[in-house]
């Protein structure tokens, strides 16, 4: 039975750090959104806003695809990282 429990709590902390980082995606993806839609904030130019609207509405389209996939918290995190390489070069223009 404990050999059982410890199973149990293994799965659930997996699952855990997978909500975890879907969730930090999905907040980082909805802020980046949230500041390219507020234009007052905006101090970059049009190319820039484009490219990086492309990339948020990139990561929410994969979010969709990925909805009926199991995905561990690594696919998550590296699709966050590539969203914050992009757009963190612009982020102090934002001012998020």
């Amino acid at each position: 039975m404990i050999e059982e429990a410890e199973m149990h709590k293994t799965q659930d902390d997996e699952r855990r750090k997978t909500v975890q980082a879907k969730m930090a995606l999905e907040n980082y993806a909805n802020e980046m959104l949230d500041a390219l839609q507020d234009s007052r904030k905006l101090k970059i130019s049009a190319t820039v806003k484009k490219r990086l609207k492309n990339a948020v509405n990139e990561t929410f389209e994969w979010l969709e695809e990925m909805s009926d996939t199991a995905c561990e918290a690594s696919e998550y995190k590296e699709k966050l990282d590539d969203l914050k390489y992009i757009c963190d070069d612009f982020g102090s223009k934002l001012y998020i």
